[in-house]
């Protein structure tokens, strides 16, 4: 009797031990299995982690910004610490990168801020704006960036990438509706075979103002002259077809064309001063621009 009693407890600390070891192996495989997905940027000319590029970096993929139903360029400022883009109209967006701005409204000067598309050039304010469409990845880049963006790029760079032809066929079409007769119709088809592939991704939203404008109408001082659109009225039409060429493993091609116009009724600016005919100067009023 005193030598089995002498066992159990052996026995108690062998399976605790046993336990410990079974609970650790399942913790680490749990571990494993639940690791952060790995970002990589291209910032610096070549596919890097986002861990090993030595710079201030926001990165998003496509996928991110849809869940959050980040639509348009200035959507970006809500969910990246210090930047701000204001629209104020498709043709003189400002970009704004740790409280410096580039919004000069010049369509030669050169902004503080560089804007890419796919790797080109679009910096200059008259056509730095554009539809969030069918994205891969977009980068936001804070501080100067002259070596790889360019001696404009002093305060940061924002570099948006769209998605590249596949070989496996896939489509999808999103429809929406909000107030002001708001609708939106966007969606991609791609597919191909191992050599050649292609894309073609589209985008139309339409919005009626919501600012009024009396200009043209009875009772205003254009009576006779035409009637205006109520302000902040938007009508974008964008599409993107692509091509992919794969002659061998180490050489691939990408050809992309982009169509987009933009027929915005134009931006609500209020004289503080002089009220339109029978209103007043509140920005939230009506206006009376021919």
């Amino acid at each position: 009797m005193t030598h089995t009693k002498s066992l159990i407890p052996r026995l108690s600390k062998l399976s605790l031990l046993i336990s410990a070891a079974l609970s650790v192996q399942v913790n680490a495989q749990q571990a494993s299995d639940q690791q952060i997905e790995q970002i990589t940027v291209t910032t610096q000319k070549r596919v890097q982690s986002i861990q090993d590029v030595p710079a201030s970096i926001s990165a998003y993929n496509g996928d991110f910004l849809d869940s959050l139903g980040v639509g348009e360029l200035d959507t970006l400022s809500e969910i990246t610490p210090g930047l701000v883009i204001q629209e104020q109209s498709p043709n003189n967006p400002g970009f704004v990168i740790r409280g410096i701005t580039s919004d000069s409204g010049s369509s030669q000067a050169s902004p503080r801020v560089s804007i890419y598309y796919n790797g080109a050039d679009i910096s200059r304010s008259r056509g730095s704006y554009f539809e969030m469409f069918d994205i891969q990845r977009v980068e936001v880049v804070k501080g100067p960036q002259a070596t790889l963006f360019g001696t404009a790029a002093s305060v940061g760079a924002l570099s948006v990438i769209t998605n590249k032809p596949e070989e496996d066929f896939s489509a999808a079409v999103t429809i929406g509706a909000g107030n002001f007769a708001a609708k939106q119709v966007k969606g991609y088809v791609t597919g191909g075979n191992d050599t050649l592939q292609g894309r073609f991704a589209f985008s139309y939203r339409d919005r009626d103002g919501y600012i009024k404008n009396i200009a043209g109408e009875e009772g205003s001082q254009s009576a006779d002259g035409t009637q205006q659109d109520d302000m902040h009225a938007i009508e974008r039409t964008a599409y993107r077809a692509s091509l992919r060429f794969l002659p061998t493993e180490k050489i691939t091609a990408d050809l992309t064309y982009t169509h987009e116009e933009n027929q915005d009724s134009g931006t609500s600016f209020k004289n503080g001063l002089y009220a339109p005919t029978g209103g007043d100067t509140s920005p939230y009023s009506f206006v009376e621009l021919s």
